[in-house]
């Protein structure tokens, strides 16, 4: 009747699998008391780390299989900053991997709190990344651990560092979940401003004077690719013709995805914006990511392609079924005066 919780949270037996990127649980209750789910863990599922050429050979990397979730070339490609966890939530941590000898190095140290999605500054110092504590907010590290960490906690809604300017100064940033806005975030002064209302993804141009991004239909599903200008005169320009998702900026263009089609088109921005026709490189057999987390990275001289193996494709093949399961809820956590 007062439709409001009572007495102490209890941990539930059934261990059940979700979504990585948004944490959704595999499970529903029936109006009858009986449960389903996917049985599974918290841990998350091994994956490998995978670089390729523009053709999409791959070639491993000496890393041992873990939990690998949002990979990213640092500056000058030889290292990767990346999330291994669950994917979004409770036990992720942010770790930098050394692509010749795959070592691995941890950086944060959740403490029950997720670290994940990071991005490096353009000198390879930092890392932005995102966290739960308190709300999904960003913070800043020292790249090499050392150093107190900086927290840029600005919002009740989630943030998510997209990108970092080549000159250091601005972070791109992707706020709210499943519905997502852009805004720009100057590190001098911390005052953020809006920029695209319904993207997602933003990354800048390697001149900073431009920011490509995608936008999102009904329902959170990956629209279209555009670009504008971060101020200034200037309108928007529509890349894809279809549909693209994804997109990152380098300095022989811009890529993104199309379903699990690697796209490449070359762009101008000075002294006027032009783009080029689109060209399919490959098709990828791996994890792409959802919006607006995105599960790959190119180095900025265009041709290298970071990939995790891993839930693209999975069938989960059992479904457990447990009967009058609200008997046992009310025993684990008894109601009290109603």
């Amino acid at each position: 009747k007062r439709r409001a919780p009572t007495g102490e949270p209890v941990g539930l037996n059934e261990k059940a699998s979700g979504d990585p990127s948004s944490g959704v649980v595999y499970a529903a209750l029936a109006a009858d008391g009986t449960f389903a789910f996917v049985p599974g863990t918290g841990v998350g599922p091994e994956r490998s780390i995978v670089l390729t050429d523009r053709t999409g050979k791959p070639r491993a990397v000496p890393a041992s299989p873990r939990a690998y979730h949002y990979p990213r070339f640092s500056p000058d490609g030889k290292r990767l900053a990346v999330t291994i966890g669950p994917g979004h939530g409770n036990g992720d941590d942010v770790w930098t991997v050394d692509l010749e000898s795959g070592s691995l190095s941890r950086l944060t140290f959740g403490d029950g709190n997720g670290n994940y999605y990071p991005v490096w500054s353009d000198d390879g110092r930092r890392i932005a990344y995102s966290s739960d504590r308190a709300h999904q907010g960003i913070y800043l590290k020292n790249a090499d651990g050392t150093g107190e960490e900086e927290s840029l906690e600005r919002d009740p809604l989630p943030d998510i560092a997209s990108d970092w300017s080549r000159d250091g100064r601005t972070l791109a940033i992707t706020r709210g979940f499943p519905s997502t806005d852009i805004f720009t975030v100057p590190l001098q002064d911390r005052k953020e401003a809006a920029f695209e209302p319904g993207g997602a993804c933003p990354v800048f141009s390697p001149d900073g004077r431009w920011i490509a991004y995608t936008t999102q239909l009904v329902g959170g599903s990956p629209g279209q690719i555009l670009v504008k200008p971060v101020s200034g005169p200037g309108g928007k320009v529509q890349i894809t013709s279809d549909r693209g998702a994804f997109p990152v900026w380098t300095d022989q263009g811009l890529y993104f995805l199309v379903d699990k089609k690697v796209v490449a088109v070359e762009l101008q921005t000075q002294p006027t914006f032009r783009a080029g026709p689109l060209r399919e490189l490959f098709e990828i057999p791996f994890d792409r990511g959802s919006i607006p987390l995105r599960n790959y990275d190119v180095t900025r001289d265009g041709q290298t392609f970071v990939f995790v193996t891993g839930l693209s494709g999975r069938v989960w093949k059992q479904v457990n079924v447990v009967l009058d399961w609200a008997s046992e809820l009310r025993r684990l956590a008894p109601s009290g005066k109603k």
